[in-house]
């Protein structure tokens, strides 16, 4: 077995030596640049993939699974034969650094928990905005889909606020964009202390900081969680209330969408979460899957929303259907006869009656 690690080893140096010796070229992702009719198109190399896809990052990808083929344990520290070859991996000429710190800080959370020295001194610095690697770090660490634990967390939080507008800069690929979103908002949720993680505060601050994309995948998080049983009292609410911007500006037709999904994954808590996101809501298209829903067509059993609260359904859509829309939502007319049916008076009501009289018009 001793014998077997040495070759191993030998093996490791010896690639790592002749791309080293070979130059930058020789450490570049085999993935190239994207165009599109000929343009190319800036994006980011310092992604998962093009670490994956790439010598050097293969190198320290290996490292890792012979790190985890061991099994260690908490505390437990990374053998010395691995961590310097880690090391040398991170100080690899051209892209091959860069796809080395790619790969470890994907693994942040279990190498801080293994050797959490180790990890204070070669991985934790290279979060700092103003760090040469500060990209590759951050575009690792959005690679893993837990939240940071909560004593790494504290160490870069000013940098996890900081990289909302930072990250504008670096091209990125939709999918780690959308997980600095998702993170946090599940920061900003934690039930642990909140010195831990974010304040509603601090939250606030920074969706007001970055642009309507951020914004609208922090919604999609906060989607995914109410929809998790009784959610909509233990996170949504509460985020909507403290968190979310309340500026006029920040309210848009596709954030409008997605809270009232957010509203129709709420079942006994409907009229609660209309009367709380009706404040942000702004007329938009695109309503047929909200109609749907509503009906009671996703299910298929059990009474519909538009007949178990009619007058919250005629309000929540009377705030989202302009006067002139592009297009009524399709079963928009069968959603006002459910809700006439359960509530006769609402024939009377001005907002239903502004519904029905687009309905007439087609």
């Amino acid at each position: 077995m001793r014998e077997a690690g040495r070759t191993i080893w030998s093996i490791w140096d010896a690639m790592i030596e002749a791309l080293v010796a070979a130059g930058p070229e020789a450490t570049t992702s085999t993935i190239g640049e994207m165009s599109v009719d000929g343009k190319r198109q800036k994006r980011s190399r310092h992604t998962h993939m093009h670490a994956i896809n790439s010598p050097i990052g293969t190198l320290t990808g290996c490292l890792v699974n012979i790190l985890s083929e061991s099994k260690p344990a908490a505390n437990w520290g990374i053998p010395t034969p691995i961590k310097v070859r880690m090391e040398r991996a991170m100080n690899a000429p051209g892209e091959g650094g860069d796809h080395a710190v790619i790969m470890l800080c994907g693994r942040l959370n279990w190498l801080h928990w293994l050797d959490p020295n180790w990890s204070s001194e070669h991985l934790i610095p290279l979060f700092d905005l103003e760090h040469i690697r500060a990209e590759p770090a951050w575009s690792g660490l959005l690679t893993d889909n837990r939240l940071p634990a909560p004593e790494i967390f504290r160490l870069i939080k000013s940098d996890f606020l900081g990289a909302f507008a930072r990250s504008l800069d670096w091209h990125w690929e939709d999918r780690a964009s959308r997980r600095l979103s998702q993170f946090l908002v599940v920061a900003t949720l934690s039930p642990t202390k909140k010195d831990d993680f974010l304040s509603y505060d601090e939250a606030r601050a920074t969706l007001q900081s970055t642009d309507d994309e951020a914004r609208h995948d922090a919604l999609w998080q906060l989607h995914t969680m109410v929809a998790d049983g009784d959610g909509w009292k233990k996170v949504g609410k509460p985020f909507l209330r403290k968190a979310w911007p309340k500026e006029t500006r920040y309210q848009t037709a596709a954030t409008s969408r997605i809270l009232m999904d957010i509203a129709a994954n709420t079942d006994d808590e409907f009229p609660d979460a209309v009367r709380s996101i009706l404040p942000f809501l702004r007329p938009a298209d695109d309503l047929d899957m909200f109609i749907h829903r509503i009906k009671g067509d996703a299910e298929g059993s059990g009474m519909p929303l538009a007949m178990r609260f009619p007058q919250k359904v005629v309000l929540l859509l009377d705030r989202c259907i302009a006067d002139r829309p592009k297009a009524l939502p399709y079963g928009l007319g069968e959603v006002l006869e459910m809700t006439a049916e359960a509530d006769p008076a609402l024939r009377q009501d001005l907002c239903w009656r502004r519904l029905n009289e687009l309905m007439l018009r087609g």
